[in-house]
């Protein structure tokens, strides 16, 4: 295998360089305001593109630029590509894709994330961020078990199990009104459509001041102005290469 493509991850980045090409243009074209988000972010910033593991691009936005995409797309957009939700995350991936995979075995893919007000009051924020995760382990198509102990496993068990009452439009319904859920003003916001691990991370509202273009892998791509700041109270030290052991894409 060459060295541009040692993590087998090259067609997969060309794809998504054609899909992203569209998006972009999409959301200029409907003045619609998004950042490079995650591995991606980090690829802009560290490698001028993609991680050279990374098999996918993640997407970030303000609510109401996501509510305005989502909108706009479903109604304009090239119809070669389509919107799915895989549990509580959306993604935009190629129709053909849709038509031949199961969504939670899903590759291609642009995942959607939504930046939403953290509620100013800290007893609020946690009884959200329970509610949330709640919610994670009753949406799920079934329950996880790796890194818990014997009581975790009980509990995961018993989340699912409760959330097999409910179907999974309206439990997706419930997450969303809550991820939205609570007095703003606070001056941070998060993403509450991420991972469980994640929902507690935290950013100033300041870092989407303002937007600007990046060259990533050909592209021109939209980046936050405050990346640095988003990277450095996610990842910590960003600029720093991972062991090899974990230089592994995660779709593919």
């Amino acid at each position: 295998m060459d060295n541009e493509n040692l993590y087998g991850t090259k067609a997969v980045q060309v794809d998504l360089l054609e899909m992203m090409s569209y998006l972009h243009s999409f959301c200029k074209e409907h003045d619609i305001k998004y950042t490079l988000g995650g591995g991606s972010l980090i690829g802009v910033v560290r490698h001028g593109g993609f991680i050279p593991w990374d098999d996918d691009i993640d997407l970030m936005f303000e609510r109401k630029e996501y509510d305005k995409f989502v909108t706009l797309f479903e109604q304009y957009g090239d119809k070669q590509y389509k919107i799915i939700k895989n549990i509580w995350l959306s993604c935009v991936t190629f129709l053909e894709n849709v038509k031949h995979n199961k969504i939670e075995n899903m590759t291609r893919c642009v995942d959607l994330f939504v930046f939403d007000d953290v509620p100013k009051g800290t007893a609020t924020r946690r009884f959200k961020i329970f509610f949330l995760r709640l919610l994670q382990g009753m949406i799920k198509d079934k329950p996880e078990y790796q890194s818990y102990g014997f009581a975790g496993k009980i509990l995961s068990f018993a989340t699912w199990a409760f959330g097999r009452l409910f179907t999974k439009k309206f439990k997706l319904k419930i997450y969303n009104r809550i991820s939205q859920w609570g007095e703003s003003g606070s001056g941070f916001i998060t993403i509450y459509n991420d991972s469980f691990k994640n929902l507690k991370i935290i950013h100033s509202s300041t870092i989407l001041e303002s937007y600007s273009e990046m060259p990533f892998d050909g592209l021109m791509l939209y980046v936050m102005s405050g990346a640095h700041r988003y990277l450095e109270t996610r990842y910590g030290d960003y600029m720093k290469l991972p062991p090899i052991e974990q230089r592994i894409p995660q779709h593919i």
